[in-house]
């Protein structure tokens, strides 16, 4: 799956010089930017390796400092090793997104809301708000998008997507309009309004990191 996953990021970088709509409606003159196998598998790598990472660390101090900074070692997460990372797959950051990332490689680039809806609704792993509500309603029936959709899921501006929508924009590189696309057919899955933008925020600051490494300006 890796292997594939690289080459359809290899696929959206090649549109990056085919997007002419773009360019007119912003009035703004773009060029063509290009990257290489190499520099694009060494990034989708690390942006892997950097969520695993960012998940295992601050999985101890998770709702144990509600409202505030943390200011001690909680859970003795300031003693984070590196075989913390075996903790990583065994978070909901990972393993919903794996689902999702499983859809995009098994049918493809164009796979639907619903597709993704219905792999979902299969799952076995543990689940909380927006995406345990989301799989209750795909379960009794109703399908996405609308198992996101505030009408029937209470939590649908929770962060849910927000979290498991990195793969996203690391499918997406150089092209955050792009990762816009997908994100509205995989996060209306489980969220809605501020709940899917939170994923399109996140995407978009993946997809332009492969073009620049100074984290203000992205």
């Amino acid at each position: 799956m890796r292997s594939k996953f690289i080459a359809l990021g290899l696929l959206l970088s090649l549109l990056a010089t085919h997007v002419p709509a773009a360019a007119p409606r912003l009035r703004v003159k773009t060029e063509p930017r290009r990257i290489s196998r190499a520099a694009l598998e060494d990034k989708i790598r690390g942006g892997w390796a950097g969520q695993m990472i960012g998940v295992s660390y601050g999985a101890p101090t998770e709702f144990r400092s509600n409202g505030k900074i943390i200011e001690t070692n909680i859970g003795g997460y300031q003693d984070w090793k590196p075989d913390r990372l075996m903790n990583s797959i065994a978070q909901d950051d990972l393993y919903v997104e794996m689902t999702f990332a499983e859809v995009m490689d098994r049918i493809g680039l164009d796979a639907t809301t619903e597709q993704y809806g219905e792999a979902f609704k299969d799952s076995k792993y543990r689940l909380w708000h927006a995406n345990a509500g989301a799989r209750r309603l795909l379960n009794q029936g109703i399908k996405a998008p609308m198992s996101g959709h505030p009408k029937y899921n209470i939590h649908a501006n929770d962060i849910d997507f927000q979290i498991e929508a990195d793969f996203i924009g690391m499918m997406t590189p150089g092209l955050p309009q792009e990762s816009n696309k997908y994100c509205e057919r995989v996060g209306r899955v489980m969220n809605h309004g501020d709940g899917l933008y939170g994923g399109m925020f996140v995407t978009g600051m993946y997809a332009v990191a492969f073009f620049e490494s100074d984290p203000r300006k992205i």
